[in-house]
């Protein structure tokens, strides 16, 4: 695996060739809900996280700028409002 610092506003490190599967897994750990938001041309597998003991939802949002609106936002916040998500519950974009 190889990093790369980007040095913008906030410092932060991209890590390129990672296994991000086993890190969403360690995230997933514990937790009793995970949503994972995704745009809609982009699903990547996930049948590694769905033998998880949380309970997995999968959320589409449009793609580009469509998907940077306030209805995304709200459908969103529907979607994890009637899933039941709380604070101790995993959201990852």
């Amino acid at each position: 695996m190889k990093s790369i610092v980007v040095n913008a506003e906030h410092t932060y490190e991209v890590q390129i060739g990672s296994d991000w599967i086993a890190g969403v897994s360690a995230l997933m750990a514990n937790r009793s809900r995970v949503a994972i938001i995704v745009s809609q041309s982009f699903m990547p597998n996930l049948t590694a996280l769905e033998n998880m003991d949380a309970d997995l939802h999968i959320f589409k949002i449009p793609d580009g700028e469509a998907g940077k609106s306030f209805t995304s936002v709200t459908n969103l916040w529907n979607w994890l409002g009637a899933a039941g998500f709380t604070r101790s519950d995993l959201i990852i974009g």
